[in-house]
C-alpha cells in the first residue's frame, strides 16, 4: 500500500510516520436524524511541506474519509493488535 521515504539520513533502527488528528463539531436532529458538520480541526505532523496546495488537499481528504467513516461506514478493529479487520472490498458491508 504505502512504503518508506528514501530521502533523508538514514537510521536502520527507527521508523518514522505522519500522523493526523481530527476534532469535528457533529449536530444531529433527533426527528429526522439530519447529520451537520459546522466544525472541523485538524492537527498534521507531516514534516517539511514541499507543496502546500497539495498538503492542504491532503488533510482536506483526510477529514472527508474520516467523517464518511465515522458516520456511514462500518470499520472492525482488531482489539488485540488495532489493525482493520475489514481492510478491502472484500470485507466491506
Amino acid at each position: 500500500m504505502g512504503g518508506y521515504g528514501v530521502a533523508g539520513p538514514h537510521y536502520p533502527g527507527f521508523t518514522t510516520f505522519s500522523y493526523i488528528a481530527h476534532f469535528v463539531e457533529v449536530r444531529v436532529e433527533p426527528q429526522t436524524r439530519r447529520v451537520r458538520v459546522p466544525r472541523v480541526g485538524s492537527i498534521a505532523d507531516c514534516g517539511r511541506v514541499v507543496s502546500p496546495r497539495t498538503s492542504a488537499s491532503q488533510v482536506r481528504g483526510g477529514v472527508v474519509w474520516a467523517i464518511g467513516a465515522a458516520l456511514r461506514e462500518e470499520s472492525e478493529v482488531d482489539p488485540r493488535f488495532g489493525g482493520w479487520l475489514n481492510c478491502d472490498l472484500a470485507d466491506y458491508d
